[in-house]
């Protein structure tokens, strides 16, 4: 998908996080980051921020835009990543959480090219588990959903194909893996990959196959779905008269 790395963002006040994707360290990317998280997120509130210092956050284009929008920018010492500790141990946390999604799914050796976002999947995550007071919470901050209704990074999802982009005795969805929720096209949008072209789709019309991941056949070139199973408790399994 082009991205070579990632910038995150952390709210000083509620501990919130936005993380955007990033082609590159370059001052036009960090640039892109900044207005992003102005227009989507800080608003008006936005008054300072923290970067390590980086020839990225140093240009003219970058330096120019925060003081028009009165943001007062800090740089930490150099080598002392400590100095900005937040951003820091949130991209630590979020780091380790994709390894964990990735491999718990099986698609850190099919599909590495995913891990961008899994990183992703794993700041939602982690945003949920903040108790953001209502004076305060960011404009765009992420709609909180109950844990039950949470689908597993990973698993099978097939999306459903509108009757005007199909024939009569056409399949009526295709198959993909779950690999997050939109924060930008709606809260009911997830996130689906397609294996077969390597494009990310977005669509509300979705069946998730919680706990069913999707594994590929290397030597019959074939994806297949496999499910995991869990030992019955003993509490549970029926006894001999089959009562």
């Amino acid at each position: 998908h082009g991205y070579t790395g990632r910038m995150m963002m952390v709210d000083a006040a509620t501990g919130y996080k936005v993380q955007y994707q990033v082609t590159g360290h370059s001052e036009s990317e960090a640039l892109r980051c900044f207005k992003s998280y102005r227009r989507d997120y800080a608003g008006k509130e936005w008054k300072g921020v923290r970067t390590d210092p980086g020839s990225e956050f140093k240009g003219v284009l970058i330096q120019k835009f925060l003081r028009d929008k009165n943001i007062v920018h800090q740089l930490t010492a150099t080598d002392s990543p400590e100095d900005n500790g937040l951003a820091e141990r949130a991209l630590a946390v979020t780091r380790a959480s994709a390894v964990a999604l990735m491999n718990g799914s099986g698609l850190h050796s099919t599909h590495p090219e995913l891990y961008g976002y899994a990183t992703m999947h794993a700041t939602y995550l982690s945003n949920m588990r903040v108790e953001i007071p209502a004076s305060v919470v960011p404009t765009g901050a992420t709609v909180k959903r109950p844990v039950h209704k949470l689908e597993i990074f990973g698993s099978v999802a097939y999306v459903h194909i509108p009757k005007v982009k199909r024939k009569k005795y056409d399949v009526r969805s295709w198959k993909g893996i779950f690999v997050g929720y939109s924060l930008t096209h709606g809260t009911s949008t997830r996130l689906i990959y397609k294996p077969s072209t390597g494009m990310i789709h977005f669509s509300r019309h979705v069946d998730v196959w919680n706990g069913v991941y999707y594994t590929e056949d290397v030597t019959s070139n074939k994806s297949q779905p496999t499910v995991s199973l869990r030992k019955i408790p003993k509490s549970l399994e029926l006894d001999s008269s089959g009562s």
